[in-house]
């Protein structure tokens, strides 16, 4: 299975661009039509497949423990 970097060696275009248009953020519409083309055409031709399970890291956010005063049960 190809990965963004084996796109990126086929077609000559940053790593970053080539996510920005497999992903469709919104940077996308900044990218040129054939870039976009080449990009699409190179990620089926190599079989791309997003791996969906390394998407973006989510935070959890855990409460801060407030400290008790001295003396306080």
């Amino acid at each position: 299975m190809a990965t963004i970097n084996d796109i990126a060696k086929r077609t000559g275009i940053s790593i970053g661009t080539i996510s920005k248009v497999l992903t469709g953020a919104p940077e996308f519409s900044r990218i040129s039509a054939p870039t976009v083309r080449k990009i699409r055409l190179a990620a089926k031709t190599l079989g791309y497949q997003a791996k969906w399970s390394n998407g973006p890291v989510r935070r959890q956010r855990h409460p801060t423990p407030t400290p008790k005063p001295k003396g306080a049960p």
